[in-house]
């Protein structure tokens, strides 16, 4: 995954977020059911990403940023459908390696007792994921965005 911007850039971005943020939610490409992209036009689905955008711009200095999102949010990306009833919607957003915004949105599954307890564990899984996504600048051929994952149990037992 790519640094972003460099200093000046950041601040830059930071000046601008509130503007820039829906814009680039505006731009957001998913896979629509029938396999070709679409378009993420869902109001629920962009004011999510624009949140995003806006805090990964605005608090955290442009680094990767992990949210979890409610039901109707995820329920408004064009391929968003859990496997498993026990799956929660998860947002990671970045940029990748040719400095554009992007997104992953996962459904996991957390066999853990406390959800506040994983929080690490979900951030990691998350950027691991968007890390993947953003290997390659443009979107990500041949990825399903909305796969089910378990949350692995690092140096658990």
């Amino acid at each position: 995954m790519s640094a972003g911007p460099n200093r000046h850039g950041r601040r830059a971005l930071r000046g601008r977020a509130a503007a820039l943020a829906p814009l680039l939610a505006a731009t957001c490409l998913d896979y629509a059911r029938d396999g070709t992209t679409a378009m993420v036009t869902d109001r629920a689905a962009t004011a999510a990403l624009g949140k995003a955008f806006l805090h990964m711009m605005a608090v955290e200095a442009c680094r990767p940023h992990v949210t979890r999102l409610s039901m109707a949010e995820a329920a408004g990306f064009p391929h968003s459908s859990p496997t498993d009833s026990r799956a929660v919607p998860w947002l990671a957003v970045g940029f990748d390696r040719a400095g554009h915004a992007t997104y992953c949105l996962r459904w996991l599954v957390n066999p853990g007792a406390g959800l506040l307890a994983d929080r690490r564990l979900i951030e990691m899984q998350m950027l691991a994921e968007l890390a993947g996504e953003c290997a390659t600048p443009g979107f990500p051929a041949g990825i399903n965005s909305t796969q089910t994952r378990e949350v692995p149990r690092h140096g658990r037992s």
